[in-house]
């Protein structure tokens, strides 16, 4: 997508009364399977919408929240149909092993890798399926992609067009990566 069609479709969302529903959308999308930052969409929307800047934010928490709540159960459901699985071949002492090491480090764990602009829910899964505490696996969303999301309404305010410009450059040299991947496979 060239700058000016991506400006033009922004531009269209940011004005569009379902713009915030398509935000939360992507945001949940950015959780579970799209390897793009966020805040590639966020900060040109928070310049764009000065006026709702700290709701676009709280909006990207709460799909990534959800995203998070879904795999915490996907996992919780998981383990109670796996426990007779763990018994039957004698994994109890393995999984007791993981799921406690899991347990103590969790929420550092759980911080460090919603930190990451990156798909995480195998995470979340892997956090309900080991008996995770969802309070520790929503309280390190909250806090981390909080820290994330209004941390950029915070740069957006203070410097505007530079780091519109900069998530821009992340955008585009995501782009180029992935054309030079699908070219790769082609040859």
């Amino acid at each position: 997508m060239a700058k000016a069609e991506a400006d033009s479709w922004l531009r269209r969302i940011t004005q569009a009364r379902s713009g915030q529903l398509a935000l939360y959308w992507f945001s949940v999308l950015e959780a579970a399977f799209v390897p793009i930052p966020f805040e590639t969409v966020l900060a040109p929307y928070m310049q764009m919408r000065p006026d709702i800047r700290w709701r676009l934010a709280a909006i990207g928490v709460a799909g990534y929240a959800t995203v998070a709540m879904i795999g915490f159960g996907l996992g919780a459901l998981a383990l109670t149909f796996a426990e007779p699985l763990i018994d039957r071949f004698g994994w109890r002492d393995d999984y007791e092993d993981v799921s406690g090491r899991l347990y103590e480090g969790g929420f550092w764990v759980m911080v460090v890798i919603v930190a990451l602009p990156l798909p995480t829910m195998a995470t979340h899964i892997a956090a309900g399926a080991v008996g995770m505490a969802v309070e520790q696996v929503l309280a390190a969303v909250v806090l981390v992609r909080g820290a994330r999301y209004f941390g950029t309404g915070v740069l957006v305010a203070l410097y505007g067009d530079r780091v519109v410009a900069w998530f821009r450059g992340k955008r585009e040299a995501a782009r180029l990566r992935r054309e030079t991947r699908r070219n790769l496979r082609r040859d």
